[in-house]
């Protein structure tokens, strides 16, 4: 049994909402491709999903050409 404070984190359920916004570049147009970031960033976004109770539906993220300063502030500005 694990236990944090007090708390029982085996049976512990988180309140609110968990949002989560991911970006993972690879291919940038300047610099040298990166060859995990991407990868990095969407075994990050399971595991929070999977374990951590990060509801997929609050989820976004942008990859690659996708990740622009643009798209990025546009879905900031939307939350």
């Amino acid at each position: 049994m694990s236990n944090f404070g007090g708390m029982d984190l085996s049976t512990y359920q988180p309140q609110g909402k968990n949002y989560l916004y991911i970006v993972g570049i690879d291919e940038y147009t300047d610099m040298p491709k990166l060859y995990n970031a991407r990868m990095d960033a969407e075994k990050i976004q399971s595991a929070l999903e999977e374990k951590y109770q990060f509801d997929a539906g609050l989820t976004h993220c942008h990859f690659d050409e996708a990740a622009t300063q643009a798209n990025i502030t546009q879905h900031i500005r939307s939350l």
